[in-house]
């Protein structure tokens, strides 16, 4: 539902790091290309834990399908399933897809949980980074540049931490348009339904008069 508001975040990104790339460079000078590498680690690390979250979403979205398929089969003939006494072979299988779903999700979360822990630590680990340098290259720091630098990279953790966000959702919204799309545009099922007058001699076995019960079982 905020695809097309993260969608922005695609173009805003590289405009406000050039920017912000501009000021640091007014301020401490080639020490900002030591922030410069290590920030880009950091969004490397950042789009592979993306990459990762976004096939796990997939694959999570596909288990769910087959999981409620499963269980929808089940509930639309389990009068069938009751008399056959299939109950336990059922609940393995919908417990067995219940599982598959459960690795995968989380599979996601852990993706997720790296992915956000990177982006918390990037901000401090490029200050220490930056001005480490700046301390080996004998940098003079006064107190504006410290708060000019620090400032900026303040100012770059926010967009830095909704980039990512803004890949899935706009991974997530092309899948669900994909499957919409392919919904859409599949063909009508015809003659799927077909109905005809009854006839006792279409049917292999015929009951008449019968009588069904249930066995009722005593609780104590």
């Amino acid at each position: 539902n905020d695809s097309i508001i993260r969608l922005h975040n695609i173009w805003i990104l590289p405009l406000q790091l050039a920017l912000a790339l501009f000021i640091l460079f007014r301020e401490i000078g080639i020490c900002m290309l030591a922030g410069l590498a290590t920030m880009m680690i950091c969004a490397a690390l950042i789009s592979y834990f993306s990459q990762l979250t976004t096939k796990f979403s997939m694959s999570t979205m596909f288990a769910k399908d087959v999981r409620m398929k499963a269980t929808t089969e089940a509930l639309n003939y389990m009068k069938i399933i009751k008399l056959q006494a299939w109950e336990e072979y059922f609940r393995k299988r919908i417990e067995g897809f219940r599982l598959v779903e459960y690795r995968w999700l989380s599979k996601f979360t852990c993706a997720l949980a790296a992915n956000i822990a990177v982006l918390g630590i990037s901000t401090t680990f490029v200050s220490i980074v930056t001005f480490g340098t700046c301390v080996l290259l004998n940098v003079k720091l006064t107190s504006a540049k410290v708060f000019t630098v620090m400032s900026t990279f303040n100012i770059l953790q926010e967009p830095i931490r909704t980039f990512p966000q803004a890949i899935i959702s706009i991974s997530q919204a092309i899948v669900s348009l994909d499957r919409l799309d392919k919904y859409m545009l599949s063909q009508e099922l015809e003659g799927y339904v077909s109905k005809g007058s009854y006839s006792k001699d279409e049917h292999s076995i015929t009951v008449e008069n019968g009588c069904f019960t249930w066995d009722e079982v005593e609780t104590k």
